[in-house]
């Protein structure tokens, strides 16, 4: 027995009454996420517009606009929600600069001042402690927003950290400062600055005096992190540190560099007191130990293991050091020691790896665990083009 024909026609009916809901409700819905990020828009340009009036007195005009939203950075607006903040780039007066909003909250963040105040800290800086260079400002107030799928921005300070030209102490109170400025053949004092970076905990100022300019330019150019611990590599070189941090001032002692024979040793959990001994080994065993047990490895996982070539052209070392102490230490090895081949870099190799080095000065140098053992070696430039090449790559 069939159907009858009118509840054929009942159930098409209901058929169409629901894909026609369905599109009504897509475009009634698609119509109301339209409007929420138009409003978002508007908002944070009208707040935004409205904070650097506030703050600097002059109405500044909208470039570009980021809303801040809930998804990825491949989601569309039909598919996100807006969070209440905004990124803006505005144009003043030929100047472009950035602000981050707040608009449900009303509170902002902004970067119009930055070049203003770095200028205005390295020469407060350099009227007390005269000849230093800022390599390094960077300024942010608490409660910036950082989008993992934007650039992070420097500079970005709150109303609160004003800069009226003159005084830095609203700024330097309320912010997070880290700044590093090198020095050539400099000795360094307790200033008020120190005082006045101190009193806020969360701000930093590391000071770093080396021997003479040629030494302080290559530093610069050569160490990209920019910690205060990568000078270190350059310890040979440094006459004199202080740093400012954690609510403290600090003269900080000498680097004590260990004269090992071949080469000089620096750890930082080592005092002149602590007895180490240095034990030599030979290099070739360790070049051949590290090279079979890096193909076992390889072969392990599947894979065929990569051509090597690394010859030692130093003898090989380990340490007896007093228990307890650990730690990086820094071995620098002369460069007029090291004879190496045309076309060849110098690489080290520890007790199961293989350990980056540096060209320091007059010395190559090395970091290690204070448990390790090392040797220096050298492999061809090719293998290192290829190395750059597979690290390229998988980045």
């Amino acid at each position: 027995m069939g159907i009858p024909k009118r509840t054929k026609k009942l159930f098409v009916i209901l058929i169409l009454l629901i894909v026609l809901v369905a599109v009504l409700f897509f475009r009634f819905s698609s119509k109301i996420k339209e409007d929420q990020w138009k409003k978002a828009e508007d908002t944070a340009k009208q707040k935004t517009i409205e904070y650097v009036e506030d703050k600097y007195g002059f109405k500044a005009d909208v470039t570009n606009i980021i809303i801040y939203h809930d998804g990825t950075v491949f989601d569309d607006q039909k598919h996100t929600t807006p969070t209440g903040t905004a990124r803006l780039e505005l144009e003043h007066d030929g100047k472009i600069f950035n602000v981050q909003i707040n608009y449900e909250k009303n509170i902002g963040y902004d970067d119009y001042q930055f070049d203003d105040i770095k200028q205005a800290l390295e020469e407060r800086l350099n009227s007390e402690i005269p000849g230093g260079e800022a390599e390094s400002i960077k300024v942010s107030s608490k409660g910036v927003e950082n989008d993992p799928y934007l650039v992070e921005l420097d500079g970005m300070v709150s109303k609160e950290a004003y800069y009226d030209g003159n005084d830095l102490s609203k700024v330097i109170n309320n912010t997070d400062i880290t700044m590093t400025a090198l020095y050539t053949d400099t000795e360094f004092h307790e200033c008020p600055l120190f005082e006045e970076i101190k009193a806020n905990k969360d701000n930093s100022l590391f000071l770093i005096s080396f021997k003479t300019d040629d030494i302080k330019e290559e530093c610069d150019k050569n160490i990209s992190i920019h910690s205060f611990e990568d000078y270190t590599a350059y310890a040979p070189y440094i006459n004199d540190r202080w740093v400012v941090t954690d609510s403290k001032s600090e003269h900080l002692e000498p680097y004590y560099l260990r004269d090992c024979g071949d080469f000089l040793l620096y750890g930082k959990d080592l005092d002149e007191d602590a007895e180490v001994n240095v034990i030599e080994k030979d290099s070739q065993t360790m070049v051949d130990t590290f090279i079979d047990e890096m193909k076992k490895s390889y072969e392990k996982a599947g894979y065929s293991s990569p051509d090597t070539d690394y010859r030692p052209i130093s003898k090989g070392y380990s340490f007896e050091i007093p228990t307890g102490k650990h730690g990086t230490l820094f071995a620098f090895y002369p460069k007029k020691d090291l004879k190496v081949d045309e076309d060849h870099f110098i690489m080290a190799i520890g007790s199961d790896e293989l350990l980056m080095t540096h060209e320091c000065g007059d010395y190559i140098v090395t970091d290690l665990w204070i448990e390790n053992e090392f040797c220096m070696v050298e492999t061809p430039s090719k293998f290192k083009t290829e190395q750059d090449a597979s690290e390229n790559s998988d980045a």
